[in-house]
């Protein structure tokens, strides 16, 4: 889709500059056939018909001048959303593969294995394996450094959204005791904050 709009803004553009190149003529024609039924001078017909041929070569110029910058606008934001699609499908491969394959222990295990357990129960589970921490860490971290990466507009959120937002939400809900007992315990409510807001956000 974005390849036909550009191909459309391009033609339009060269259309543009034939039209008013055009223009340009059928205004010196006009402005000829007044001046032979005025009596006008030759060298009043001359200077008139520079000053015709300059300004309208000179919008035509400007106004191409314009749409080519938007042009440039256009492939240039067309390169940066390219851009952001492909590193949001690498943070997708990287899930499936250096997150979830490479992990220890499957984290969708440790999330059935505290589910409904009070918080010392949740923490002395995970804290006592450290192959359960591990993984937990790798993917709390892994889902904190993506939302970052969405905050700062790197990536394509829609695409992301599309994969992560039930696994985002899973995995916030299962380890929210979790890391709420890491911030009290390093008293920094900064841990895990972006992914926990963007938990938020998609939840909206």
């Amino acid at each position: 889709m974005e390849k036909d709009s550009l191909k459309i803004t391009i033609n339009t553009n060269y259309k543009f500059l034939y039209i008013g190149t055009l223009l340009t003529l059928i205004a010196t024609s006009i402005y000829l056939y007044l001046s032979i039924e005025y009596n006008l001078t030759i060298l009043d017909r001359y200077l008139d018909l520079l000053k015709i041929l300059a300004i309208g070569i000179a919008i035509t110029a400007l106004l191409y001048r314009i749409l080519a910058l938007y042009e440039a606008n256009e492939i240039s934001r067309i390169s940066m959303n390219r851009k952001k699609q492909y590193k949001a499908f690498e943070l997708i491969s990287e899930w499936n593969k250096d997150v979830v394959m490479a992990n220890p222990i499957d984290g969708a295990k440790i999330l059935g294995e505290i589910k409904d357990r009070e918080v010392t129960e949740i923490l002395k589970i995970i804290d006592n394996d450290e192959a359960k921490r591990k993984t937990i860490l790798n993917i709390l971290n892994f889902l904190e450094r993506m939302a970052i990466y969405i905050k700062s507009d790197a990536v394509d959120e829609m695409i992301l959204k599309d994969f992560f937002a039930l696994i985002v939400k899973t995995y916030y809900l299962g380890f929210k005791a979790y890391i709420d007992n890491k911030r009290h315990h390093y008293n920094d409510n900064e841990i895990w904050i972006r992914f926990e807001n963007l938990e938020k956000s998609w939840a909206d």
